[in-house]
C-alpha cells in the first residue's frame, strides 16, 4: 500500500519528462493510479474526481493553462491535497503554494527534489527536454522519445513504461521501447523528408509546414528544420479534437519568446496554446489556419 494507505491519483503529460517524474512518484506510491493528460484534457480528467477525489493528487508537466482547469483545481484544493510540478511559463499559477515550479528545470528534477530522489529519473526527464546534455543518457532519451511519439496515441503503452521504470528498469533494459524506438526513428527519417518538401518560407527567417499528419513528430521535425530556418513550424490536424488544427514550433538562434507569441496569438483566434521561449505548441481552429501563420509571421518579424 502507499505511505498511510493514502488514495493517490497521479495525472502526467505524455513525453519522457512527464512519464520519468510519474515514475518518480510511483516509487514512493506503487499503488497510486497513473492517467495521461494533455492541456486540453486536462478538466476532464479534473473533473471525474470531484465526486470522490483521492487523498492526494499529482499534476505532472500538465500546465492549467486553461481557466476552467484551475477552476477545478481550487475546487479539488479544497477537498484533498494537490501537488502540481511544472516548469512551463506564461500562465497563471494559483493559489501559488500549490505549485513547485522553475523554468530552469525539468519536472522529473523538481519531482526527484520534492518527492522521491532518484537521479537517474531525474536526468534521463531532462535530458528528453534538452535541459541537460549528459552524454550517457543521449542513446536512452532519444530511443525513449522515438518510442513514445511513434506510439503517440497509445496511452496504455505510456503507463506500462512509467510503471517498468518505477521498479528500477532502465530504457535499454525494456524491449517495447528498444522495438518502438527504432521504428519510431525509422518513421521520423520518413516523415521528415516529407516535412522539407512540404515546407514555404513566410519570411527570410520563417517557415511553416504543413502536414496531413505528423505521427506524433511535429516538435522533433520543427526543431531539425529551425536549425537552417531560425524559427520553424510544424501543422497538422490533430488526431483527437476534429476541427482543430494543432502546432509545434521551434526558434534557433533568435531572441524571441515562443511561449509569449504562441499563446497571444492563439487566445486572438479562439485557441489555446504556450511553452518555453524556445520552443512551444498548441492548436486553434482549423478554419483560421492561415490567420494563425500570418500572424505569427507578423509577431516575429523583424527578429
Amino acid at each position: 500500500m502507499t505511505p498511510r494507505n493514502e488514495r493517490v491519483l497521479i495525472i502526467t503529460h505524455w513525453d519522457g519528462d512527464g512519464l520519468t517524474s510519474a515514475a518518480i512518484v510511483l516509487k514512493k506510491y506503487p499503488d497510486a493510479k497513473l492517467v495521461i493528460a494533455r492541456p486540453h484534457n486536462l478538466p476532464d480528467k479534473l473533473s471525474s474526481t470531484l465526486k470522490n477525489p483521492p487523498d492526494r493528487i499529482y499534476i505532472l508537466d500538465v500546465s492549467p493553462s486553461y481557466p476552467n482547469a484551475r477552476e477545478l483545481v481550487r475546487k479539488l484544493a479544497k477537498k484533498t491535497k494537490i501537488d502540481i510540478i511544472d516548469h512551463h511559463p506564461n500562465y497563471p499559477r494559483s493559489p501559488s503554494h500549490l505549485f513547485t515550479w522553475s523554468s530552469s528545470k525539468s519536472v522529473s528534477q523538481l519531482t526527484s527534489a520534492k518527492v522521491f530522489q532518484d537521479r537517474y529519473l531525474a536526468e534521463l526527464g531532462a535530458q528528453c527536454d534538452y535541459l541537460i546534455d549528459v552524454p550517457k543518457y543521449r542513446e536512452e532519451a532519444e530511443l525513449f522519445t522515438f518510442a513514445l511519439r511513434h506510439k503517440i496515441t497509445d496511452d496504455d503503452f505510456k503507463i506500462r513504461v512509467a510503471k517498468l521504470l518505477a521498479r528500477g528498469l532502465r530504457i535499454n533494459q525494456i524491449p517495447d521501447v528498444i522495438k518502438e524506438g527504432h521504428e519510431g526513428k525509422k518513421k521520423f527519417e520518413q516523415v521528415l523528408k516529407t516535412a522539407k518538401k512540404a515546407g514555404v518560407q513566410v519570411t527570410p527567417t520563417f517557415s511553416a509546414i504543413y502536414l496531413k499528419e505528423t505521427h506524433g513528430f511535429g516538435g522533433l521535425i520543427a526543431e531539425k528544420l529551425s536549425r537552417r530556418n531560425k524559427v520553424a513550424m510544424v501543422m497538422s490536424e490533430a488526431w483527437d479534437e476534429k476541427g482543430k488544427v494543432v502546432f509545434a514550433i521551434r526558434r534557433w538562434d533568435v531572441p524571441i519568446d515562443l511561449g509569449k507569441v504562441v499563446g497571444k496569438v492563439c487566445r486572438e483566434l479562439g485557441g489555446e496554446g504556450g511553452g518555453h521561449p524556445y520552443a512551444a505548441g498548441g492548436g486553434v481552429p482549423s478554419k483560421r489556419r492561415e490567420e494563425f501563420i500570418r500572424l505569427i509571421a507578423e509577431s516575429i518579424k523583424g527578429r
